[in-house]
């Protein structure tokens, strides 16, 4: 048997068990750390979204724009007769 009393087991216990502040402070410290590049990351792929809307928007008004010089060119062309424009190499990419 033991020569331990039951305080004296249950402070051994507890000493076993009791976490010391400054590891508690160092989760608190990774935790937090941890929030903020989470934080950090939800605003940058927020970003990122965005710039991706411009870029499509960015493609879509170019190709509106080719479109329109293309169909303004053949309308040129059939307007003076084909001979008084030069042909040149554009082509239609839908």
């Amino acid at each position: 048997m033991s020569d331990k009393t039951p305080l004296e087991r249950d402070i051994e216990t507890r000493e076993l068990v009791r976490t010391p502040g400054i590891i508690k402070l160092l989760i608190l410290i990774l935790l937090s750390g941890l929030i903020v590049v989470t934080v950090y990351t939800l605003i940058l792929k927020q970003e990122l979204i965005g710039k991706d809307q411009q870029i499509i928007l960015m493609q879509e008004k170019h190709q509106n724009e080719k479109s329109m010089f293309i169909k303004e060119l053949k309308e040129l062309r059939t307007r003076t007769g084909n001979n008084q424009i030069p042909s040149t190499k554009i082509q239609e990419n839908h």
